[in-house]
């Protein structure tokens, strides 16, 4: 039962980091922008679609453990999130609301319950490879540009794919994020020491359903430094659809669990 709890608590905390037709890279040569007009078209593309329902797979493994389960997840970005996740034979594991702010977790097999504040409790409780802030958009497969810097500190093109070179003062970092020149969608971002060595991958795949409407395929989040990684994949994409309540039902018998 512990395993199982650990999983759950996994999959809504070790992130990060997949009726339409797969993206293929299109070979179709385009001309190359200035970094001010890309970064303007990634943060034009990252505005599209306000509502997102879908249904998948996530995985996840790590040196203490390693499995998958099934997902239905519903999003009214930017700020509210619903995620049921079930185990073999369709059985119902846990389910996760998000509401501005809050979260509310309830775990069916011991039925218990968390409810706290996202940004004060969940970087400790589920030790969030993204910041808590974002999780939300990990789940729509939306990741913005770094907010610490308006402008790369280097810029190039090559085969289709657009690299823009952030680098932090603040914790020493480096981040590498790769753009996909046609769709402008950012499709993996690279986290870097200074000397070179590699803390954390992103990396983010598109499809395309019948009206054009760029999608999400897959999210994989892979942690270097921790041997752990994160995946989603995702099926029966839907964008743009009504959605219902973000509320989760908790049995009054349901015991809530109290963080330290």
């Amino acid at each position: 039962m512990k395993l199982v709890y650990n999983i759950t608590i996994g999959f809504l905390g070790t992130l990060f980091l997949f009726g339409c037709s797969t993206t293929t890279k299109i070979t179709k040569e385009v001309q190359p922008l200035s970094a001010e007009m890309v970064m303007f078209n990634v943060r034009e593309q990252y505005k599209k679609i306000s509502t997102l329902q879908a249904e998948g797979t996530l995985s996840i493994e790590s040196p203490s453990f390693s499995n998958s389960a099934s997902f239905e997840m519903f999003a009214h970005r930017p700020d509210s999130l619903l995620i049921h996740i079930t185990g073999p034979f369709g059985i119902d594991v846990a389910s996760a609301s998000i509401k501005k702010s809050t979260i509310l977790f309830y775990n069916k097999l011991n039925n218990e319950y968390i409810e706290t504040d996202i940004e004060k409790e969940l970087p400790v409780l589920f030790n969030l490879p993204i910041n808590s802030k974002d999780i939300i958009d990990v789940f729509c497969a939306k990741k913005q540009l770094p907010t610490f810097s308006s402008q790369p500190d280097s810029f190039y093109y090559n085969n289709n794919d657009y690299t823009l070179v952030f680098n932090n003062k603040e914790n020493n970092r480096q981040y590498n994020y790769r753009i996909d020149a046609l769709s402008y969608t950012i499709i993996s971002v690279q986290e870097k020491q200074q000397d070179g060595v590699v803390l954390q991958q992103e990396m983010y795949e598109y499809a395309t359903n019948n009206d054009g409407t760029i999608i999400p395929r897959s999210v994989r989040i892979i942690q270097e430094n921790l041997h752990s990684s994160f995946a989603l994949l995702y099926d029966n994409v839907q964008t743009d659809v009504s959605l219902p309540s973000f509320s989760i039902k908790i049995p009054t018998n349901a015991k809530l669990v109290q963080l330290k």
